[in-house]
């Protein structure tokens, strides 16, 4: 039986070849999707960025 199809949009962009074989490989190492790692990152890249600046609003106050 196949996953649902998830609410998602395409999302086109230029990376770094290097960068690109080495998600590949995690890709492949890992079983990763490749979808499913670039959204985990920008995730948690998102998340630190907010925090980050929660605490400089913090620090300001």
């Amino acid at each position: 039986m196949p996953r649902p199809r998830k609410d998602g949009v395409n999302l086109n962009l230029k990376i770094d070849k290097q960068i690109y074989d080495d998600l590949n490989d995690f890709s492949t190492d890992s079983g990763q999707t490749k979808t499913f790692i670039v959204e985990k990152a920008l995730k948690e890249y998102m998340t630190k960025y907010e925090r980050m600046k929660d605490m400089l609003k913090d620090d300001n106050d």
